[in-house]
């Protein structure tokens, strides 16, 4: 279990490191990173929301059910679209405001809980975890996971993967914003439309090298995982074999 356990950790950050580089659009970026996130940590259903202060408001980034079908699921992000967050409202905004990771066994004893936006998208909240979306000490948005599968509530295990997984989109958010932005800079008249090369932030491409370190490490923890369990295999073959001499 432990190197299975390894295997999808690593698997999952270096699929998730290869979405910087992703043509597709950011919301369709996060749903994919969102699935991943979901299949991880072990959630039925998931969000993330990005902060907007021009509104004072979190712009619905993307939403799964993994209990639904597509329609379903497109039905519910159109509510949830609908539906508006300000900065500091709910768990989503107070996750947003203190830049900390949460983890809710019961959301009917939270005081911040925004059942109505659960309401909206027809969909029981149990329980749930949340945390930031955040770039060096600049809040980007949040991300939120609800309803522990197969069973039981989100564990501090499930907390420290889902931070690890932010941190990740969090750069992968800020780089495609980065070349949304050289594409939108305006070519003069007199020169020939070139493709304009996106200009790497020092600290994002810091923190993605970091990020891929994380996934290099996790892959060599598990290679030296199995090297124990080879030996402790090896051992109990050749207790086997003098018990039976």
């Amino acid at each position: 279990d432990t190197v299975k356990a390894l295997e999808r950790r690593a698997a999952a950050l270096e699929h998730i490191a290869l979405y910087a580089r992703s043509p597709a659009k950011l919301e369709a970026v996060l749903s994919e990173i969102l699935e991943s996130a979901m299949e991880l940590v072990g959630a039925d259903a998931g969000t993330v929301y990005l902060a907007n202060p021009a509104t004072g408001q979190f712009d619905f980034a993307a939403a799964r059910w993994a209990s639904l079908s597509a329609a379903e699921s497109a039905d519910r992000e159109k509510s949830l679209k609908a539906a508006p967050v300000k900065l500091n409202e709910g768990i989503v905004g107070q996750v947003f405001q203190n830049r900390e990771p949460v983890t809710v066994p019961d959301v009917t004893k939270s005081a911040v809980f925004r059942k109505d936006v659960a309401d909206v998208a027809h969909y029981e909240i149990r329980n749930l975890l949340a945390v930031p979306l955040q770039l060096d000490e600049t809040p980007l948005g949040v991300l939120e996971l609800f309803n522990k599968t197969p069973k039981g509530v989100f564990a501090s295990s499930d907390l420290e993967l889902a931070v690890s997984l932010a941190h990740l989109t969090a750069l992968v958010i800020d780089l495609h914003r980065q070349r949304a932005a050289a594409k939108a800079l305006p070519t003069p008249a007199t020169k020939p439309v070139e493709p304009e090369t996106p200009k790497t932030n020092p600290a994002a491409a810091a923190e993605l090298q970091e990020a891929r370190r994380a996934v290099r490490d996790a892959q060599a923890q598990l290679a030296e995982t199995r090297k124990l369990l080879d030996a402790a295999l090896q051992v109990q073959e050749q207790n086997t074999r003098r018990v039976k001499d």
